[in-house]
């Protein structure tokens, strides 16, 4: 170095850019998901012991970091390899539990964020996602709990962000589209919730393409190589095919690759697909009823939320209630409907693809033979009533600067999550019947 020259940080640039606030808004996103990470972090050592469905997975990890044998075979690996991954880092404690999906919660409201970015172009629609996202209590909850729905959530929203990309990109798009692929296969082998999305995204691309080429679309060659038309364009039909639907399932496969090491019931590549039948045999399996089990139709309404915890832990009674905010569940309904008829006037294609998309994630469990589901269930369909939300208040009101409205809603959200925060964080509460502060319906009991 010359003398009298000044020394240069390697991210100067970046840091350079922090400092002028010329981050851009995969930038500012990143920002927000780190900032719910931390705040996720907050108390999440309580309890100190096992809660709620923590007592299959954590043991399940546990099997994994000792590669003795398979549990909870009823569901994909991966996010039980990433809670062990946690419990190997940070301990075999509550942090090396949970932290992994504090961690994920994060990196889910990033890819919220910047989904509906890619959907808008909106900066105040992407701020508004990740203000109500946090506020509605349900992203909140699974991401200080080691559960599978988190992860799950964290990687099918990071695809739908790259497909929503690619619609958008002039150029590379195939780039977008072959890590989406990656990524909800990834979001399969959390959990199986997740394939039903990947159906409908492979779906809507056809038909898109289809539309797109009219007439020519009877040509099989012209509709399965032309690279021209929408809905990506620089990517034919098969090439489509190919990234989301082949490298999907062989990042999906890819999961099970430490399971071949396990000492006991271990699963060889060879055995792959037949372990895929014997995972649906239990999945189908009889399942006892619940106390907390609930159909999708309640959760809708926010009618029977999940006790998770409430009992006495580390000296004073705790509780957390799987419940979304009701004016944020309640209010979405109608938002969804309202987005409906802004995009049909306008003829904006992206106003209609948050309701779509809590159409596919509710009738998932409208239709599924599954006799006990559960409130949790809503997680992945709340994101999109809430995007929903965002949008509905973005176009009715804060484009021809209207404040007053949106202001109240947002200050009554807000009061609402401060007001539920002890329940759903396990603050210590003033006793057995303190619970009684928060029912506001007698199905939330």
């Amino acid at each position: 170095m010359a003398v009298g020259s000044k020394m240069t940080l390697p991210n100067s640039g970046w840091l350079e850019r922090l400092r002028r606030g010329d981050l851009g808004a995969q930038g500012w996103a990143a920002l927000g998901g780190l900032a719910a990470f931390l705040f996720f972090l907050i108390n999440i050592q309580h309890p100190r012991s096992l809660f709620f469905d923590e007592i299959y997975y954590v043991p399940a990890a546990r099997h994994v970091l000792a590669l003795s044998s398979p549990l909870n075979e009823e569901h994909p690996p991966l996010a039980k390899f990433i809670i062990a991954l946690g419990m190997r880092i940070l301990g075999d404690n509550h942090f090396g539990w949970r932290v992994p999906s504090a961690l994920f919660g994060g990196i889910t409201l990033f890819a919220s964020v910047m989904f509906a970015w890619e959907l808008y172009r909106s900066a105040r629609i992407a701020v508004l996602t990740g203000v109500l996202l946090v506020a509605g209590h349900l992203l909140f909850i699974q991401s200080r709990i080691a559960m599978l729905d988190i992860f799950m959530a964290a990687f099918l929203m990071l695809a739908l962000w790259q497909v929503a990309a690619a619609v958008r990109a002039e150029r590379q798009a195939w780039q977008r589209l072959a890590w989406a692929g990656v990524m909800l296969g990834l979001a399969i082998g959390c959990k199986w919730t997740a394939a039903p999305y990947g159906v409908v995204i492979g779906l809507g691309f056809f038909i898109w393409r289809a539309a797109m080429l009219g007439k020519r679309a009877w040509n099989p060659k012209t509709l399965l190589l032309d690279r021209r038309a929408g809905p990506v364009r620089g990517v034919s039909l098969l090439e489509a095919g190919l990234l989301l639907g082949l490298l999907p399932a062989l990042a999906y496969l890819a999961c099970y690759i430490p399971m071949s090491f396990f000492a006991e019931n271990a699963v060889p590549p060879s055995e792959y697909l037949s372990y895929q039948v014997e995972m649906a045999r239990r999945q189908a399996g009889y399942m006892a009823e619940h106390t907390y089990s609930s159909q999708w139709w309640q959760w809708i309404i926010d009618e029977r939320p999940i006790w998770y915890l409430y009992e006495e832990a580390e000296g004073a009674i705790r509780g957390v209630v799987l419940l979304g905010n009701p004016i944020i569940m309640w209010g979405g309904l109608a938002a969804m409907v309202i987005s409906v008829i802004i995009g049909k006037r306008q003829r904006n294609w992206a106003l209609f693809v948050p309701t779509g998309l809590w159409l596919v994630g509710v009738d998932i469990w409208a239709v599924l033979p599954k006799k006990v589901t559960f409130y949790h269930h809503y997680l992945i369909p709340s994101f999109f009533l809430t995007i929903a939300l965002a949008a509905a208040i973005d176009y009715l009101w804060l484009r021809d600067r209207k404040y007053a409205a949106p202001a109240l809603l947002l200050i009554a959200i807000l009061a609402v999550f401060v007001d539920f925060y002890p329940i759903i964080a396990a603050l210590p509460l003033g006793g057995p019947q303190a619970f009684n502060h928060w029912m506001w319906l007698d199905s939330w009991r």
